[in-house]
Parts: structure tokens; C-alpha cells; sequence
């Protein structure tokens, strides 16, 4: 996977918008996160059948609640909202099943980052009826930011982990940048329990992104990510899909994390 380092993480915005007020929190943090001239896209998806497809590709989400035009038409208001009012906001409403994966699919490509709330389910629960993060942290071709709840000053603290690899590198770029952008506190976190740690690599991927404060944690990589204390998790994903996600660092850390996690592609 080739890692395009000049472009920020959250200059063209796609936020997925449901009506529940977690879908709207994602908006909300993607706003805070928004590059000054970012655009964005919030995309409704009408399941009037309570059945409906999403994904890259796509992952059928089985039973799901009726969502109705007009409850998407009221999520759009109340994201827009939560947005700055200097940023470019479109809006896309598509129907399925599976219609919908057509137009999502395009709108995402175009994207640096696709936007969703948390509905709290685990990562088990993700793979059997196919949750819409799981289907994005998965398969989708851009960065994922998953937001669980946050206070008003969203983001406070970011937590980046570093192991050395280039992932880790652009995903510490997109972490000093925001942190930057945002006047978060920004700390590294390497964990030394998942095998040997390249500390040289490591010390030269913060001190080319800041020469901020670096932890380490005895964990394995997933246990020491998900307990970080933070507002934001930033993670790199080595670009698995598919199958092979099932084992990512990034994808697991993202499900089991209490905050809400970015991971950068």
C-alpha cells in the first residue's frame, strides 16, 4: 500500500448520518478535526425495508432498524449544526438495499477519512452482523474515524501508537497535525510486549513529528492501545482487507478502545 503523506487526513470528509445522536457526534468530531478548507460529505442511508448493504464490499447488516427520509433529512440538520460554518457541506441521501453501495462507495474513494458513530457494538458482534464500522475499518480505501462520546473540548488528549513501521509514521503525522491544529496534548505509545521494538525507528518517528512525550507499555500492542487514556486514539493500519483484517492491530484496537480511534491509511 503506498502511504501518501501531504495530504491531511481530514481535507475531504465523508460522515455517515443515520439520525442517532452517535452519528451526529461523528460529525461533530470530524468538524473539530476538519482541516480549515476541508470539505464534507454527509451521506444518509434510507432503510425503509430494515435491510440494507454497505460496504467495501458489500457487508449486509442484518435486522437493522428502520431508517425513514425523514429521520435522515432531521440528521442532517442536526450534523450541520455541529459543523463550522466555514466548511463546504454537501449532502447525499441513497436508499437500499443494495442500491446504496454504488453512490457510498464513490463518495468514500473520494475521500480522505469516512466519519461514524460508535453504536457500541463489539467486535465480535461487528463480524456477525456485519456493523457498518466493521465493514469500514475492514475495507474501506481511506482512514477511519470511529467517535464514541466526548466532552466540548473534543480533542484534549491524543494518544498515538508508534512501533517504528512507516504505518506508525503517517499515522504520528496525522496525530502531530491535528494535535496542532486542534491544541490537543500529544503523546506516543509503544508497546513492547507484541515482539522485539526497533526503539532507534521509534525515537526518529517523534522527534521528526515533535518530540513529544513517548510511553511504553509492557501489553501487547491491542491490550496497551485499548486502555489508553485519551480523547483520541490515532492508529496506522498496515492496509489489510477482507479476511486479513481480522487479525489487524488497528482494526481490534479500534473496537475495544473506551475513546474514539482514527485509523490512518
Amino acid at each position: 500500500m503506498t502511504i501518501q503523506t501531504d495530504i491531511d487526513v481530514f481535507a475531504s470528509i465523508v460522515c455517515g448520518i443515520d439520525g442517532s445522536a452517535e452519528s451526529i457526534e461523528a460529525a461533530r468530531q470530524a468538524g473539530r478535526l476538519a482541516a480549515p478548507e476541508a470539505d464534507v460529505t454527509l451521506v444518509g442511508i434510507v432503510n425503509e425495508a430494515a435491510a440494507v448493504s454497505i460496504g467495501w464490499p458489500a457487508v449486509p447488516i442484518a435486522g437493522a432498524a428502520r431508517v425513514s427520509r425523514e429521520t435522515i433529512t432531521s440528521g442532517f440538520e442536526a450534523a450541520r449544526a455541529e459543523l463550522p460554518g466555514h466548511l463546504a457541506v454537501r449532502e447525499a441521501t441513497v436508499a437500499g438495499p443494495p442500491a446504496p453501495l454504488s453512490v457510498v462507495e464513490a463518495r468514500a474513494r473520494e475521500a480522505t477519512v469516512v466519519a461514524v458513530g460508535s453504536h457500541g457494538h463489539s467486535r465480535a458482534a461487528g463480524i456477525v452482523l456485519g456493523s457498518v464500522a466493521t465493514g469500514l475499518l475492514h475495507q474501506a480505501p481511506c482512514s477511519v474515524l470511529l467517535a464514541r462520546p466526548a466532552g466540548d473540548g473534543f480533542p484534549k488528549t491524543i494518544v498515538v501508537g508508534i512501533d517504528g513501521s512507516a504505518h506508525s509514521r503517517r499515522a504520528a503525522e496525522a496525530a502531530a497535525s491535528l494535535a496542532k491544529r486542534t491544541g490537543a496534548t500529544i503523546r506516543g505509545l509503544v508497546a513492547t510486549g507484541g515482539g522485539e521494538i526497533d526503539f532507534a525507528d521509534v525515537r526518529s518517528v517523534v522527534d521528526d513529528t515533535g518530540r513529544y512525550t513517548l510511553l511504553d507499555d509492557e501489553h501487547d500492542p491491542v491490550d496497551a492501545l485499548a486502555h489508553v487514556d485519551a480523547d483520541l486514539l490515532v492508529v496506522g493500519s498496515r492496509g489489510l482487507r477482507g479476511v486479513r483484517a481480522l487479525g489487524s492491530v488497528s482494526e481490534r484496537a479500534a473496537h475495544r478502545a473506551r475513546c474514539s480511534v482514527l485509523v490512518v491509511r
